[in-house]
């Protein structure tokens, strides 16, 4: 299935995607199925791989990108999302999240790979800011602040949560409506993990690890 992996940084997306074409055999290793995608290639580059990706004979399957190159990415038959560590706020995530299934017969997979230490971060309500993004953490005086601090509430409660993220999400985008709180089916836990399957235009789906389990 057509997979795009967001990254945080170009370095990460380079990364990955040369260690996940390590990981494929011999004969499919350096045939482009895997390729990195990012605002530090050539144009030549990047619309090349996009037209690649884009096409249904193309040969890659597996886009490693960085949101600034990928921000307005609409290509039809993208199963499967992966969001590689988490965002500093929840927008992000429902833009990324929002590349899979853009065509109405294509059902997507939307996963979240968090940092363990997401799930000990303990999250002060802020009776003066409401804003759900403002990160957890005061911006220091020298105004250096670790992707741990500049991580945003939302964010960390949507990892740390134990409900419904469909619910969750729907309480986030203020959406009230009947249709933004359906689910189907409830919680399903394999191997310390949790999956979610929620209803909308396509069908998703969201893993969150566990704090005694990093992927």
């Amino acid at each position: 299935p057509k997979t795009i992996v967001f990254h945080d940084s170009k370095p990460e997306s380079s990364d990955v995607a040369i260690h996940l074409n390590g990981r494929l055999s011999k004969e499919l290793c350096d045939t482009g199925i895997v390729v990195h995608y990012h605002s530090g290639m050539s144009k030549a580059y990047l619309n090349k791989v996009y037209a690649n990706f884009e096409s249904p004979t193309g040969r890659c399957r597996i886009l490693c990108a960085t949101s600034g190159a990928s921000t307005g990415l609409d290509i039809p038959g993208i199963e499967r999302v992966l969001q590689y560590g988490l965002t500093t706020n929840g927008t992000d995530s429902v833009q990324r999240a929002g590349r899979g299934g853009r065509d109405s017969t294509t059902c997507a997979l939307f996963l979240v790979m968090a940092e363990p230490w997401a799930y000990d971060i303990e999250i002060e309500a802020d009776d003066e800011d409401p804003d759900p993004d403002k990160p957890h953490m005061p911006k220091p005086k020298d105004g250096n602040r670790s992707k741990q601090d500049r991580i945003g509430r939302a964010s960390l409660a949507y990892v740390q949560s134990s409900g419904c993220l469909r619910q969750f999400w729907a309480s986030y985008l203020s959406d009230h409506s009947e249709t933004g709180k359906q689910i189907s089916p409830s919680f399903i836990i394999t191997n310390g993990l949790h999956l979610i399957y929620s209803t909308g235009l396509h069908e998703s789906m969201v893993l969150r690890s566990t704090p005694r389990k990093r992927i």
